[in-house]
């Protein structure tokens, strides 16, 4: 894990790496969603919108060889 944030409303915890998973905390027990599993490269940054509804998550993408590595920004809408 390279970062972990919290949503403003407090309901979110992401986690970065080679993976993403958020994870709700307004469950009980907090329901893990995974959102990029087994990840070629590295997602080194997670930041919320203000409004808490999307996550956007920033790093790099292994092509074929490490030297063609290239920078990648996802974002999903969470519910």
């Amino acid at each position: 894990v390279y970062r972990m944030c919290v949503s403003p409303d407090g309901r979110w915890l992401v986690a970065a790496g080679d993976a993403v998973a958020a994870i709700d905390l307004s469950t009980n027990p907090p329901e893990v969603h995974a959102l990029a599993e087994h990840y070629a490269g590295e997602l080194r940054c997670a930041a919320f919108s203000a409004d808490g509804k999307r996550l956007i998550v920033g790093g790099w993408t292994l092509r074929a060889l490490p030297k063609d590595g290239v920078g990648v920004a996802w974002v999903w809408e969470l519910k």
